[in-house]
């Protein structure tokens, strides 16, 4: 993780706030910066990752 967080140029902190807070646009910039990608593509994911994820949420209030 150290080698990440150095790479990313961010604490260990935020690397861990994404599972909870998502990625932001300054941490999108860094991300495409460290693995050659564009900014958007991770935002892109990250609204994906949300959409799918309030989904599941609401099938599995329907469900129950």
């Amino acid at each position: 993780m150290t080698e990440v967080t150095e790479a990313l140029g961010v604490s260990r902190k935020s690397l861990s706030s994404i599972g909870h807070a998502g990625i932001s646009p300054e941490m999108a910039i860094r991300l495409s910066m460290a693995f050659e990608t564009s900014a958007e593509s991770w935002l892109n994911q990250q609204s994906m990752f949300r959409s799918l994820a309030s989904g599941a949420t609401a099938l599995i209030i329907f469900i129950v």
